[in-house]
């Protein structure tokens, strides 16, 4: 099928953090890994996040919040390293 854009989605996971997460919470397996896109959208390239915490507040679990909070920074610290 062809798709008229260029687009990549690559998944990421710290291994780490994730056997963290889901030892608190097996849920949590629905929103790993997390995902970084890459677009074209309007003739220019774009690269964002779907923030971890967002998914996480599904969960109504403090702790994991936090635990995702500080997984977007550092994703959010990659992005603005491509910079």
């Amino acid at each position: 099928m062809d798709f008229a854009r260029q687009i990549t989605i690559l998944e990421i996971c710290n291994p780490q953090e994730a056997k963290s997460v889901l030892e608190k919470n097996i849920k949590a397996a629905y929103f790993l890994s997390c995902k970084i896109v890459v677009c074209e959208d309007g003739g220019k390239g774009i690269v964002g996040i779907v923030k971890p915490s967002n998914f996480i507040e599904m969960l109504n679990d403090n702790e994991l919040k936090e635990i995702a909070q500080n997984i977007e920074q550092k994703l959010i610290g990659v992005l603005n390293n491509l910079k």
